[in-house]
């Protein structure tokens, strides 16, 4: 599994084994995930305003074909329904 942090300007890196070191070759589902509150605090509006469907591989709706060679840009665009 790839996972990456969302920047505040949209942008992320991927990585596998290390933090950005890519993803691999191949189709794979995507989730988004909010990131995690401190404890004791309250949950983000980021978090309360993000979808549930797109925290759930298999309902997310978004697939993503990684090519080997290639800088395999995706632009991921969320909505509220």
């Amino acid at each position: 599994m790839a996972k990456g942090e969302i920047q505040p300007d949209g942008t992320f890196v991927l990585g596998t084994y290390s933090d950005s070191d890519g993803a691999k070759v191949g189709s794979h589902p995507v989730t988004i995930l909010p990131p995690p509150a401190m404890e004791g605090a309250p949950i983000s509006a980021v978090a309360k305003s993000l979808p549930k469907k797109y925290t759930v591989a298999s309902t997310s709706g978004i697939t993503v074909e990684v090519e080997p060679g290639k800088g395999n840009t995706l632009l991921v665009e969320l909505t509220s329904q």
